[in-house]
């Protein structure tokens, strides 16, 4: 379960990157993948302590498509697993953030693996700004 955690890590931001920079189509079956990837359950409280359930972030995020200039990047640094069963994984990483302005964060992400489908889904996102 690590590795298949660490990977959609890395795929869902090589995904939000893209959409934020408008490199891939707006179109409802091409958004399927981010929300697909998101427990029915999901929930993230951003850095500035708002929360917002899965239908919220899903809604924001559709609306954030071609925010970002071509030079917006997103760069994610040392996975790490706290802890991990069969149902579920818990990871921290950071998530930095170049373009018009450098941003960093630490997420702590839970995903929940549903074990009739073998899926990991996340379930619960927590982002602290990260101050060098």
């Amino acid at each position: 379960m690590e590795m298949a955690c660490r990977k959609n890590i890395k795929e869902l931001h090589v995904f939000i990157e893209s959409w934020l920079k408008g490199v891939v189509e707006k179109s409802t079956a091409v958004f399927q993948y981010f929300e697909d990837e998101l427990d029915e359950d999901f929930v993230i409280i951003h850095p500035d302590g708002n929360l917002q359930t899965r239908s919220e972030i899903s809604s924001d995020f559709w609306s954030a498509h071609g925010v970002e200039a071509e030079n917006f990047v997103i760069e994610i640094r040392h996975i790490r697993t706290r802890l991990e069963s069969k149902e579920t994984c818990i990871m921290t990483y950071e998530e930095w953030q170049f373009g018009t302005e450098e941003t960093a964060r630490i997420s702590t992400v839970i995903f929940r693996n549903s074990l009739d489908s073998n899926r990991n889904t996340w379930l619960h996102l927590h982002e602290t700004w990260y101050s060098a």
